[in-house]
């Protein structure tokens, strides 16, 4: 008989796996942008991948997907991805904290945004993550 690991292993297969290093790449990308904790969320009930503690004490909670499509904007990261952003919107958030949803887009590396009540935006940052990538493959 199979063991649980087994059992999951089998039912969540392939995609799973690219969620899994994908949250493990923005997990690295996070430290090295200076985030002072990164804990990855397990609990498949919490909408979060990660949750990130930033120096002056904001709570940042990531929700970490990957995808091979193109995404040019953020209305089309929301159609897309409809119903992790609406988990997202419920989340609470602290003083000096975010929620925040990065998609792996495949060659287009990183697309990174930023959840509100009443939807989400593009944040402009610098793609640290594509550049992130191309120095330490």
């Amino acid at each position: 008989m199979a063991t649980m690991s087994e059992r999951q292993g089998i039912r969540r297969g392939r995609k799973y796996r690219r969620y899994r290093n994908a949250e493990h790449e923005a997990r690295r990308i996070l430290e090295r942008m200076g985030f002072s904790a990164v804990v990855r969320v397990i609990d498949p009930a919490v909408p979060a991948s990660m949750v990130a503690w930033s120096v002056t004490g904001g709570v940042h909670v990531f929700r970490v997907v990957s995808t091979r499509r193109t995404i040019a904007n953020a209305a089309e990261a929301a159609a897309l991805f409809r119903e992790k952003t609406e988990q997202l919107r419920e989340v609470p958030r602290t003083v000096g904290g975010s929620v925040n949803p990065w998609v792996r887009t495949g060659r287009n590396g990183w697309r990174m945004y930023r959840v509100f009540p009443g939807g989400i935006i593009n944040v402009e940052a610098p793609d640290v993550a594509r550049d992130w990538g191309q120095r330490h493959v």
